[in-house]
């Protein structure tokens, strides 16, 4: 996924950076992570963000059984889906 496409996703998510950058993330899991955000930013529809949220969140719990990142890292994923859920919800709203 081309740099810009992160930055500018998230920025529309409040981060003026890659939220991502600060973690020691394998690059497969972490172009996993920003394919899946990318299909909450383009969702259309309420019920679109909320399914590919669900399946952001499945991925991010995989991580953790298979202990792939630090706990720390792993909440802070969380929080960056759910910030980006929401700023693609009230995009919508707009």
């Amino acid at each position: 996924c081309p740099n810009w496409r992160r930055i500018r996703m998230n920025a529309r998510a409040g981060f003026a950076i890659d939220p991502f950058s600060s973690m020691n993330i394998p690059d497969q899991v972490l172009a996993g992570l920003h394919n899946r955000l990318g299909a909450i930013e383009q969702a259309t529809d309420t019920q679109q963000i909320y399914l590919a949220t669900e399946k952001a969140e499945s991925f991010v719990e995989a991580l953790e059984v298979v202990n792939a990142l630090r706990q720390a890292d792993i909440f802070r994923i969380y929080q960056v889906i759910e910030a980006v859920a929401q700023a693609r919800t009230m995009a919508l709203m707009l």
